[in-house]
């Protein structure tokens, strides 16, 4: 979800690693796809930096490995513009607020997050939003003991993509504890 944490989280990077999946076109949609194939399919949803970071391509493949499954990460932006690296921080807040309210907005996120009819997985930074409150708004709903919040803390808003830097052992730490909590959460939820 993109909400202020975006701004003050630190400088997101692409670290150029195209991954070892593949870009599919399907219906005028681009699709990262990566993984075995083996019978359980997951869609990843990518940041507001879009599909092409190189961090986002590495979690889809290592979250593929770990569930041993076909991961799909759409263009959500259906090729329209994610927000550029380069113009991050954005110079001009206004622009950024009008972009996260119309193509990135929080508040449709967390709708759709308390529409929800399966399991869900929430797996908060340490600077995002407590997520534990908005998950226990599920608490009467029969697949409530199913669902998954974890906070990681001494990460930032996007560890596991544009801000994750994998270089760092506490990071990669995190990002592969992340990476197996949703793998456990796919196969316990198939």
């Amino acid at each position: 979800m993109a909400t202020e944490v975006c701004c003050s989280s630190g400088s997101p990077s692409n670290n150029s690693n195209s991954g070892s999946g593949s870009i599919v076109t399907d219906s005028g949609v681009r699709n990262y796809i990566t993984g075995s194939g083996k019978g359980r399919g997951l869609v990843l949803i990518h940041d507001i930096f879009g599909l092409d970071i190189g961090q986002t391509r590495q979690f889809a493949d290592d979250l593929a490995a770990k569930a041993e499954a076909t991961v799909v990460m759409p263009d959500l932006f259906h090729g329209g513009e994610a927000w550029s690296l380069a113009r991050f921080p954005p110079p001009d807040k206004t622009e950024f607020g009008n972009w996260l309210s119309t193509t990135a907005n929080a508040d449709k996120a967390a709708k759709a997050i308390l529409d929800q009819t399966m399991p869900i997985a929430l797996l908060p930074a340490s600077d995002d939003p407590d997520m534990q409150k908005l998950l226990e708004e599920l608490r009467d709903q029969p697949f409530y003991s199913r669902c998954v919040h974890r906070r990681y803390d001494g990460v930032s808003h996007g560890f596991c993509a544009a801000r994750g830097d994998r270089n760092d052992a506490k990071q990669m730490e995190k990002i592969l504890d992340a990476r197996d909590t949703l793998a456990k959460f796919f196969i316990d939820n198939a």
